[in-house]
């Protein structure tokens, strides 16, 4: 089978219900990294959504699901331009999750990019947007705080779906720190996007499962998206030169097979880093 089509069987299942309790890998990503990797960062909640027909052509990735406007309501940009509403046509394959954050008003942070950063938390493919075509973008809609599980059954099902979608809020931070509540996210994200108001490429390193269950369910096996910066090249050298700091921590059966993984995925991203900063 070719590249392309591992991908979209990937993605398919990606979407599949009950497919994040699978024994499958899991990426996480840090917040630094979905700020730096976004092509926009917005606060708000989804206004209307409904499918549309849509006669222009679409993208094989795009086919895979329906095409779906949806009308964000802005209350705040954290990087790109700033609009009061965000007018989108996405291809949707399932909308149980965000029409439950439509009809409760629920406050989301959407990164809108080219990198599709987590399956976990199913991205959505970009068909327009403000009227313009965004072939091959993403959208990912990001909890800042958990759903309380509240009202009929159904409703509540959806809401610990999403709460574990979403690592009831909990994020990972360049340090490999785990933060949650709203206040403390925004805070962070907005200093990130001051001093990188471009977008930044990215490195992946592997995570202990004792580490990633800090943030959320890690599966069978995890790593972690950070963003090509000096905070990350300083996280990474850290861990290389002082790997107790960090690895110590961890009372695994496979502690010693942890740290070779790591610290082979430690030396390849800092080897990366230091190949974008010579650019």
């Amino acid at each position: 089978m070719k590249r392309e089509g591992l991908f979209i069987l990937a993605w398919i299942l990606s979407l599949t219900p009950g497919v994040c309790s699978a024994q499958t890998g899991r990426a996480f990503v840090s917040l630094e990294a979905f700020v730096g990797q976004g092509r926009a960062v917005h606060l708000g909640t989804i206004e209307e959504l409904a499918p549309i027909d849509y006669a222009k052509p679409l993208t094989d990735t795009q086919k895979l699901g329906k095409p779906h406007r949806l009308v964000f309501k802005v209350s705040g940009t954290i990087k790109g331009d700033r609009t009061d509403r965000l007018q989108c046509t996405l291809s949707l394959q399932r909308t149980i999750h965000l029409q439950y954050l439509r009809r409760h008003s629920i406050e989301i942070m959407l990164v809108t990019g080219a990198e599709r950063l987590s399956g976990y938390h199913t991205p959505r493919v970009g068909i327009e947007e403000q009227g313009r075509r965004v072939d091959g973008q993403w959208y990912h809609f990001r909890l800042l705080a958990p759903l309380e599980i509240v009202g009929p059954d159904d409703d509540r099902e959806i809401a610990r779906q999403i709460n574990l979608r979403n690592d009831s809020g909990r994020i990972f931070t360049n340090d490999l720190k785990v933060i949650e509540g709203r206040e403390v996210i925004l805070e962070r994200a907005r200093a990130f996007a001051g001093r990188y108001p471009e977008q930044l490429a990215s490195v992946s390193i592997r995570l202990p499962r004792e580490l990633a269950e800090r943030c959320g369910n890690p599966n069978a096996y995890c790593n972690l998206t950070l963003p090509v910066c000096p905070e990350v090249r300083k996280t990474l050298t850290s861990i290389r030169d002082e790997p107790d700091a960090v690895l110590g921590r961890i009372q695994s059966r496979k502690d010693a097979f942890y740290r070779k993984e790591i610290l082979k995925d430690v030396r390849k991203a800092l080897a990366e880093i230091a190949g974008e900063e010579r650019r």
